[in-house]
């Protein structure tokens, strides 16, 4: 084994985001994005915040995974947020 090897086995990166979205959106969109990110992106809430996790040997890789991850979330969050609006506006027509 080369050195060059060695020192890539040895360094990681990881990231861990909080993303203060409101406990139920957080929940929401974990349970929509969990099945798309199990492998690559550990996904929790706590409290009001949704955490983000993930860990690479790649920075490369580590920066195209959160960059998919802030797209699904980005649909996510504007679906939910559209949907709640269209929800409470029904409801006061009513």
């Amino acid at each position: 084994m080369n050195e060059k090897n060695v020192q890539k086995s040895i360094l990681s990166y990881k990231i861990r985001m909080r993303l203060p979205i409101g406990k139920r959106f957080a929940e929401i969109i974990k349970k929509a994005l969990d099945p798309e990110n199990y492998v690559y992106i550990k996904l929790s809430v706590e409290g009001d915040d949704l955490i983000v996790e993930n860990v690479s040997d790649n920075v490369g890789s580590l920066l195209h995974t959160i960059d998919d991850f802030f797209w699904c979330f980005l649909v996510s969050y504007e679906i939910i947020k559209d949907a709640s609006r269209y929800l409470k506006e029904s409801y006061r027509e009513e």
